[in-house]
C-alpha cells in the first residue's frame, strides 16, 4: 500500500506515542486519531488520582463521555461551554491539554464509512490482539513469528468473507446486502484450514525438531517459513539445472537448493538443513526423518 500521500486512510490507536509519533511523522498525510475507549481510560486514571468525591468523578466521566457522542462540531462546543463552566480549573486545564484535541479528530474521521454511525473506536484491532494472545498463552513471541501469524489470520478471515459473499461458511451477508452476493464459481477460494489450527502449526512447540541452534522460539518462526514459502508458491524449479529456488518471505532475496543426488544443498550459509530445504521437501511431499537436524537460518 502506498500511504505515504494517501488521505484516504484512517488510522485508530492508542495514545502510546511509541506508535502516534513514528506515525503522523512518517505518514503526515494520514488521519490518525485515537481510540475514545483509550480516551475514557485515561480520564478516569486521572480523575482517580486528582479528583475526590466519588460523585464529582461520575459527573466528569459523563460529562466527557457525552461529549464524545457530539453529533458534529458546532454540537460539540456549545456542549463543552456548558459543561466546562462547572468544572474545576484543574480538570479544565488536563481537559484542553489532553483531551480536547484528540476528541475534535474524532469528527475528521467520522468522514469515513466506517465511523460516520458511532464514534471512533479500536475494537476491531484490540479483538484481534486478544486472539493472538489468547491462543499464544499471553507468552512474548519474536517479532517474525506475529508478523506471519498476523498474515496468516488476516489470510483466512479474508477468504471466508469472500466465502459469506457467495453464501457458504460460517458468516452470511444481510438481507440488507443480499445485493453484494456472487456466483462461488467467480471466487477462487484456497482451503487455509480454520484460525486456531494455523495458529496452533505456525507456533509450535519442542517437539517439532529435536535441537536448534540459539534461542529455541526460532523453531516457531522456522516452521511457519516452510509452510509459508509452499502456500504462496514461493518455490521455482528449472528442469535444466535441475535446480529450486526459494525466495524469502520479502521476496528480496533467493536462495538455490540442489536437492537431487541427496543430500540436499543451499546456497545458503546455514551450516545444517535450513528452512529454504525443508520447504522444498515439504513441497515434495516428503515426510522428515524423526533424527532430521534443524539450525535456524536468518536468509
Amino acid at each position: 500500500m502506498k500511504l505515504d500521500k494517501s488521505t484516504k486512510v484512517p488510522f485508530v490507536t492508542d495514545r502510546k506515542k511509541g506508535i502516534t509519533k513514528p506515525l503522523r511523522h512518517y505518514f503526515p498525510n494520514l488521519t490518525n486519531v485515537i481510540c475514545t475507549n483509550h480516551i475514557l481510560r485515561d480520564v478516569d486514571k486521572w480523575l482517580r488520582k486528582n479528583s475526590g468525591k466519588f460523585d464529582d468523578k461520575k459527573v466528569l466521566k459523563d460529562d466527557v463521555e457525552r461529549l464524545i457522542t457530539s453529533k458534529d462540531e458546532v454540537e460539540f462546543h456549545d456542549t463543552y461551554d456548558v459543561l466546562s463552566s462547572t468544572w474545576s480549573q484543574t480538570f479544565k486545564q488536563y481537559f484542553e491539554s489532553n483531551v480536547k484535541q484528540e476528541l475534535m479528530r474524532d469528527f475528521i474521521t467520522r468522514k469515513f464509512a466506517a465511523f460516520k454511525d458511532g464514534v471512533v473506536t479500536n475494537n476491531t484491532s484490540e479483538s484481534m490482539n486478544n486472539i493472538l494472545k489468547s491462543v499464544a498463552n499471553y507468552k512474548e513471541l519474536p517479532l517474525n513469528t506475529v508478523v506471519l501469524v498476523f498474515v496468516r489470520v488476516q489470510e483466512i478471515y479474508y477468504y471466508d468473507f469472500q466465502r459469506a459473499l457467495a453464501g457458504h461458511g460460517d458468516y452470511h451477508l444481510k438481507k440488507s446486502f443480499s445485493h453484494l452476493c456472487v456466483d462461488r464459481s467467480q471466487l477462487e477460494l484456497p482451503k487455509l484450514g480454520k484460525v486456531d489450527n494455523i495458529i496452533d502449526e505456525t507456533l509450535q512447540t519442542e517437539t517439532c525438531y529435536q535441537t536448534v541452534e540459539k534461542n529455541p522460539n526460532y523453531r516457531l518462526t522456522q516452521r511457519a517459513l516452510d509452510r509459508y514459502c509452499v502456500q504462496h508458491g514461493m518455490i521455482g524449479f528449472s528442469s535444466t539445472t535441475g535446480l529450486f529456488t526459494v525466495h524469502s518471505v520479502d521476496c528480496k532475496k533467493a536462495h538455490c537448493v540442489k536437492y537431487f543426488p541427496k543430500p540436499p544443498v543451499c546456497s545458503c550459509p546455514s551450516t545444517g538443513r535450513c528452512f529454504h530445504v525443508i520447504a522444498v521437501q515439504m513441497a515434495l511431499r516428503d515426510n522428515l526423518g524423526e533424527d532430521e537436524h534443524r539450525v535456524h537460518c536468518p536468509f
